[in-house]
C-alpha cells in the first residue's frame, strides 16, 4: 500500500493498518487486469483481489499520472484506516 499511497503524496500514517506491498496488490489483481476493474471515480479506479488466504477484497489505486485527488485520497485512506469491520481491509 504504502508504494500505492506514494504514487499520489504523501503516505499517511494509519495506526493498525496493514501494509501491503505493491507486488502483492499487483499479485492480488492479476496485474491490474481488465477482469478485475469494478469501478472508476475521479480520481481513482477500484480492483477486485483475492489474497493468498482467499479473501476478496477490493483495492483503490490513483490513476496513473494523476495528481489532482492525492489529497482527497489520503483523506479516504485515513478515515478507512478507523473503521473496523470484516469487510475493510486497509
Amino acid at each position: 500500500m504504502e508504494n500505492l499511497l506514494q504514487l499520489c503524496g504523501r503516505v499517511p500514517q494509519l495506526k493498525g493498518a496493514r501494509r501491503f506491498s505493491f507486488d502483492e496488490i499487483t499479485k492480488s489483481t492479476d496485474n491490474f487486469s481488465e477482469a478485475n476493474h469494478i469501478g472508476s471515480g475521479g480520481y481513482r479506479m477500484v480492483y477486485r483481489g483475492m489474497l493468498p488466504t482467499g479473501q476478496l477484497i477490493a483495492i483503490k489505486r490513483c490513476r496513473q499520472g494523476s495528481v489532482q485527488g492525492g489529497l482527497e485520497f489520503n483523506a479516504e485512506m485515513e478515515v478507512l484506516s478507523r473503521v473496523h469491520h470484516k469487510n475493510v481491509v486497509i
